[in-house]
């Protein structure tokens, strides 16, 4: 609107500025200045038309601008109000992503000195069991050399029972030998004992005999 002011008081100024040159230059000009009077005052209505023209659209944009300017402003405080929900919903998140941190590190710090723990006692029954194996190890090749050892008295036990076996058979076969051997000479000896007996009886016969016989040869 200012402009459109301005580009009017310039255009009168000019007429006027044309007016008092034909006014100085005399009457014979003055038809000409009538001429480019009315031209003027053609060129000042076609411009008052235009500026009404452009008014019209400047007051329009003026209202188009001042309907954007309440609807910037009612998009501009809907969108604050989001923003500030946003922002809240935002803060209150990361106050919750900062809790969940926390509360992630405090599990972290709780897993990690679980897990050194649960490593230790691994690790202790790793030795435990590799001393264990050792120690069994070293029964089992204990337990190898006896088992060796009395493998071998074993069969040195079955070669000397055999043996002994083989022995004990031929000794039975001799005391059976023997046995038979003494029943007869039992035999033989009451045999022995019936002729000595007999013997006896008969010596003494004979000494009875031998005495009367020298009894009379006397």
């Amino acid at each position: 609107m200012k402009k459109s002011s301005i580009v009017i008081i310039a255009l009168l100024a000019v007429l006027a500025i044309v007016f008092a040159i034909l006014y100085i230059s005399g009457n014979s000009e003055l038809g000409k200045w009538k001429q480019t009077a009315e031209k003027g005052q053609a060129a000042l209505d076609t411009l008052t038309a235009e500026k009404d023209e452009l008014q019209g659209k400047f007051d329009q944009l003026t209202a188009d601008a001042a309907k954007a300017a309440e609807d910037a402003q009612t998009t501009i405080d809907s969108l604050t109000a989001e923003k500030d929900d946003l922002q809240g919903k935002f803060d209150q998140l990361t106050a919750d992503a900062a809790k969940a941190k926390e509360d992630a590190q405090a599990t972290i710090d709780s897993l990690t000195a679980e897990r050194d723990d649960l490593q230790g006692k691994f690790d202790q029954l790793t030795a435990d069991a590799a001393k264990a194996k050792e120690d069994s190890q070293a029964t089992i090749d204990s337990l190898t050399a006896e088992r060796d050892t009395l493998k071998t008295d074993n069969d040195t036990l079955k070669a000397d029972n055999d043996k002994i076996k083989a022995d004990n058979d031929t000794l039975k076969a001799e005391n059976d030998a023997l046995k038979t051997e003494n029943g007869t000479l039992k035999s033989e000896n009451e045999t022995l004992k019936t002729e000595n007996e007999t013997l006896k009886t008969e010596n003494e016969t004979l000494k009875k005999e031998n005495e009367e016989l020298k009894k009379k040869a006397e």
